[in-house]
């Protein structure tokens, strides 16, 4: 959890004052499972945060990811409304309305609607349609959804914390404007966020989303998996992954061992091999690469992305992670450091805050608070609460 104000002298146009972390409860592979104990650990964060920012936190922006969200690519037409053939907002609007007025499964709804090129008169590739002169008006576009329960528990999670819900913002994308370029997203580029419960995967080309899914695979399996191959806790398998863990196995030496004393006190006289962690993290890995593969296979983008795999999310802090990544997508691989963060050191450097700092950004941006450029846009459909009107209270806290 986040919170952030306005700063006129930081790069993003906010400053990052406070950040909190507890330990997660009640949330399996990015779903809900038990409100209760959810409401509980969020009740806890908020209180850490409070107590580092010396004030109350009344409401939160809220990412929301989980194998329940989806996209879907759709196409909206409309026809120009002024009669001087001048495209405005309102023309925006209904387009993107059209877009989204799509046939979905029972319990499923429109998160957003994500518009990849505007079309006029038959004219393509157009990123920003307002102001032009046209009498028809397109979109390609790629509809965010997300069943309609999951959004519900969010929000009643939420409430039984005291926290208003001011809105919730599609995980990938949030990580997105945290942690990619401009150039990386014109070029064509996959973000592979490894979270706790779910790795989220967002690909994006001629500086537009193409495709978001989100695997219900990530950190945690990593953990589970080390906590049987060792034999041990699974807080001990935690501090065993982030403190002795690496990817690519291959480069630690045979005799490499650590007492299991060392995070386990009630495994005294037992060690194990540096190298045979590394193999229980390098099968994992592989087994979530594969899965990506499959989803850049499936959208036509298999080897075909020249900006690479950007890696965020916390597992992303394993040694060794980028080389592996490279062996399984046969592309340029690098971390995902987020861009311009005003604020404490220890947020810039951990990729766990990702997500937040995205939805700082998205907000700052929607709210013109934000530098200007060519940033990721985060449209809404009427109805929708994400909008520039009381910013200020946004930087009071975030939520991921």
């Amino acid at each position: 959890m986040l919170a952030a104000r306005r700063g006129s002298d930081a790069p993003e146009g906010v400053e990052i004052v406070a950040a909190a972390t507890v330990p997660a409860a009640g949330i399996r592979r990015g779903m809900i499972v038990a409100i209760d104990d959810a409401a509980r650990a969020v009740s806890s964060l908020r209180g850490e945060l409070e107590r580092r920012l010396g004030t109350a936190v009344g409401g939160a922006y809220v990412g929301i990811g989980g194998p329940h969200v989806g996209s879907v690519p759709s196409r909206g037409l409309v026809v120009v409304s002024r009669s001087d053939n001048r495209i405005g907002p309102d023309d925006i609007r209904r387009v993107l309305e059209a877009a989204g007025a799509i046939s979905l499964g029972r319990n499923t709804e429109v998160l957003t609607v994500v518009p990849r090129e505007y079309i006029v008169d038959g004219e393509r590739n157009i990123k920003e349609a307002e102001g032009m002169q046209g009498t028809r008006l397109e979109v390609e576009a790629v509809v965010l959804t997300s069943a309609t329960p999951h959004v519900k528990n969010i929000r009643q999670v939420l409430a039984q914390s005291d926290l208003d819900d001011h809105d919730l913002i599609v995980s990938p994308l949030a990580t997105a404007r945290a942690v990619l370029t401009p150039r990386q997203r014109e070029l064509g580029v996959a973000l592979v966020d490894i979270g706790h419960g779910t790795t989220d995967v967002a690909v994006f080309e001629d500086g537009q989303l193409l495709a978001t899914t989100i695997l219900p695979i990530g950190g945690a399996h990593i953990t589970n998996d080390i906590a049987i191959g060792l034999r041990c806790a699974i807080d001990a398998a935690e501090i065993a992954k982030h403190e002795y863990g690496a990817a690519n196995a291959g480069t630690i030496g045979k005799r490499e061992s650590v007492e299991l004393s060392v995070i386990d006190p009630l495994q005294d006289g037992t060690s194990f091999s540096r190298r045979e962690l590394a193999e229980i993290i390098d099968a994992r890995l592989e087994e979530i690469f594969e899965l990506v593969g499959q989803e850049l296979k499936r959208i036509g983008r298999w080897r075909l992305l020249p900006g690479g795999v950007v890696l965020s999310g916390g597992t992303a802090n394993i040694p060794g992670i980028v080389e592996t990544a490279r062996q399984a997508f046969h592309l340029p691989v690098q971390l995902g450091y987020p861009n311009a963060v005003s604020g404490p050191k220890d947020v810039a450097a951990n990729f766990s805050y990702a997500t937040a700092l995205g939805i700082v950004f998205a907000v700052a941006d929607a709210s013109g608070a934000a530098r200007r450029g060519p940033h990721l846009s985060f449209p809404k459909l009427p109805g929708a609460r994400f909008s520039g009107g009381g910013v200020g209270k946004f930087f009071r806290s975030l939520l991921p």
